[in-house]
């Protein structure tokens, strides 16, 4: 079973809150660790180990001012998760990483401004700066 894990941080954002991060990743490791270099820029972050997951935290409150993906997962795979925000919620920000990236994959991400492709592998400050640039956070 997937283990859904938040952070709270101390930063604090416009209107007094942290800014929340959904991250999104089948790879434990990967998840802890970015997580843990979200919060410490100050990110609220709540953690799924898939899209299914995912959806799940969106649907029980779980709020999210940016998604952050990996883009090859078992089950909903981050593509079918992004196409499923963009439906739910067309503003919101996606991040989608992956060491795999097909030129199909890339044009459909070109096709999508909310869309933001990070190709792995990547340093864990290259994350949390893009989240930052996405976001129009300067931390």
């Amino acid at each position: 079973m997937a283990d859904a894990e938040t952070s709270e941080s101390a930063h604090a954002a416009v209107g007094g809150a942290a800014q929340r991060v959904l991250l999104v990743d089948d790879d434990t490791a990967v998840r802890t660790f970015a997580a843990r270099a979200l919060a410490n820029r100050g990110y609220a972050v709540t953690a799924a180990a898939n899209g299914e997951e995912a959806l799940r935290l969106l649907d029980d409150g779980a709020g999210a001012e940016i998604v952050v993906t990996d883009i090859v997962m078992p089950g909903m795979d981050g593509l079918a998760l992004a196409r499923t925000l963009r439906q739910r919620q067309p503003g919101l920000p996606v991040i989608l990483m992956t060491g795999y990236a097909e030129a199909a994959q890339r044009s459909e991400l070109e096709a999508a401004p909310a869309l933001t492709l990070l190709t792995k592998p990547f340093r864990l400050h290259t994350l949390c700066d893009s989240v930052a640039a996405r976001l129009g956070d300067p931390a």
